[in-house]
């Protein structure tokens, strides 16, 4: 998971949803408490380590007020809630000069990343639940119904 996620940008895991998920607020989701009330879809955006501990960072579909600010930390490395065992994503294709992006990642490896606090410093947007994503074709989204969540990028 953490090279699909490295190398080739966010994809949708599914997990377990405990009772006690639903009151996250911040930190590292890393105890499962309480019945099992579901399962629960969400999209993996990036990997980390707070206060010695490996996590998954998640989005979630639950809107901004959720969570932190929709986002979410779960333990990684123990299959936590089954996580690790729910992945989905796009097949992988050779990319080419007509490629909407280009790069060369031969040899893409989350072993190659630098060091926490260096690479490229990126603004995310994503739109709260219940907006529309606006049309970009001749017109100016409004910026202020979209929220920003700044991460690093590791420059390979």
């Amino acid at each position: 998971m953490k090279s699909e996620v490295y190398c080739n940008g966010p994809f949708t895991v599914a997990f377990e949803v405990y009772d006690n998920f639903f009151g996250y607020s911040s930190g590292v989701y890393n105890e499962v408490s309480g019945n099992v009330a579901g399962g629960h879809a969400v999209t993996l955006v990036g990997f980390g380590t707070l206060n010695s501990e490996d996590y998954w960072e998640l989005m979630n579909s639950w809107g901004s007020g959720w969570g932190d600010g929709g986002f979410f930390k779960m333990l990684r490395g123990v299959n936590l809630a089954s996580i690790e065992s729910w992945g989905s994503s796009a097949a992988h294709v050779a990319r080419t000069q007509g490629s909407w992006v280009y790069d060369d990642w031969a040899g893409c490896s989350p072993e190659s990343a630098p060091p926490p606090g260096q690479g490229l410093t990126a603004e995310i947007f994503y739109f709260p639940q219940g907006d529309l994503i606006p049309d970009f074709a001749g017109k100016t989204p409004d910026l202020k119904r979209v929220v920003p969540r700044q991460t690093r990028i590791p420059q390979p």
